[in-house]
C-alpha cells in the first residue's frame, strides 16, 4: 500500500495528558484493502509510524467532509476504514481514493 500520512504544519495539540496531531492521509491509486489503512504510533510497526509522532494512537477523528465517503477508525485493528454513502458499506478492495485527502485528528500518548 502506498498511502501517506503527513503531519499538518502547526498541527500539534495538547489535550491535557494526551497529545494530538492533525494529519492528512493521502491514498494512492487503487490501494484500498479490506479493513482499511493502518494508522499506528511509533510503538507500532508500520511505514507510517514516524509520520504521526505519537507513541500510541488512542483515537482518530475525521475532520471535514469527504462527500459520500465516511472514514471511521477501528481501534481494534488500528485501521481507518472507508465506508460509502449513508448505507455504510465498506469500500470494495482496490478502490481509487487518490483524489481524496482525509484530514484527521489523531490523539494518543507519548
Amino acid at each position: 500500500m502506498a498511502y501517506k500520512v503527513v503531519k499538518q504544519n502547526d498541527g500539534d495539540l495538547s489535550l491535557g495528558n494526551l497529545r494530538g496531531e492533525l494529519v492528512n492521509l493521502q491514498p494512492a491509486v487503487s490501494d484500498y484493502q479490506p479493513g482499511g489503512y493502518l494508522i499506528e504510533g511509533v510503538s507500532g510497526t508500520t511505514e507510517n509510524a514516524g509520520n504521526i509522532g505519537l507513541g500510541k494512537v488512542l483515537f482518530v477523528i475525521p475532520v471535514g467532509g469527504q462527500g459520500d465517503l465516511n472514514p471511521v477508525w477501528n481501534p481494534a485493528t488500528s485501521k481507518l476504514q472507508i465506508f460509502i454513502d449513508s448505507a455504510m458499506v465498506e469500500a470494495p478492495p482496490t478502490s481509487n481514493f487518490a483524489s481524496y485527502s482525509f484530514a484527521l485528528l489523531v490523539g494518543g500518548t507519548g
